[in-house]
């Protein structure tokens, strides 16, 4: 039996995207969380980082870890424009919401 749940694509994996996968974490849709890195990264604390103060490990977390039990599922892609939203790699996504939430 093939899931009828609708799909939302969120794009981009920082606070605003997190926040948005949880809002649908109680909700009866599939939630794919596409950025162009597996990880978020805490930018506030970079100097931090780079001034020896802290470990890289310390600000950056890998999105399958930040939401564990929220039924997202990452996806480390790279979107171009809103069209191409809906493909990841040559996979075609079908699209019931796009949040576009972008981090530099």
């Amino acid at each position: 039996m093939a899931d009828s749940r609708h799909r939302v694509v969120i794009v981009g994996g920082g606070f605003g995207g997190l926040y948005a996968a949880q809002h649908f974490r109680s909700e009866p849709v599939e939630v794919t969380l596409i950025d162009k890195r597996n990880f978020h990264l805490f930018q506030p604390l970079l100097y931090q980082v780079a001034t020896g103060g802290l470990s890289p490990a310390n600000i950056a977390a890998p999105l399958r870890a930040v939401l564990p039990d929220s039924g997202t599922s990452p996806c480390s892609s790279k979107v171009t424009d809103s069209f191409a939203a809906g493909y990841s790699g040559n996979e075609r996504i079908p699209i019931y919401l796009l949040i576009v939430q972008p981090v530099s």
